[in-house]
């Protein structure tokens, strides 16, 4: 299964100290994390932010060393933002599974696939199929 991530939430999962990778396991079993390159750019960004408090800076450099230790696969996109290069892989890769908690990005994409499935976090613990 093809999971794409969005840059909030894998920062919640960081901050909140939800292991994702073994939450996808109990999930899917087997699964890929698909990262578009404006989220890598986006945690760099928010990384090195000397305006964010260090909290947010850390969990973002976190992220990025999570998401690569566990060999998620970058796709470019030629779009400026994350959330389009999330909604284009979406519409091109329709068994794929969105993670995000971004209400305006699942309402966009589900205009189009009403049956999209999406990764979502629960109480701030767990994370499941919606």
């Amino acid at each position: 299964m093809k999971i794409i991530i969005d840059t909030n939430f894998i920062l919640i999962c960081v901050k909140e100290k939800i292991d994702l990778f073994e939450n996808l396991k109990r999930i899917f079993g087997v699964y890929e994390i698909i990262l578009p390159n404006q989220v890598v750019s986006e945690l760099k960004n928010l990384s090195e932010n000397k305006e964010l408090k260090l909290k947010e800076r850390e969990a973002a450099e976190i992220s990025v060393k999570i998401l690569k230790a566990n060999n998620a696969t970058k796709v470019e996109s030629k779009t400026k933002d994350a959330d389009t290069a999330i909604l284009d892989y979406a519409k091109k890769n329709k068994e794929s599974i969105i993670a995000t908690l971004d209400r305006n990005l699942k309402d966009k994409i589900l205009r189009s696939d009403k049956a999209r499935k999406f990764l979502i976090i629960k109480q701030k613990k767990y994370l499941v199929l919606s």
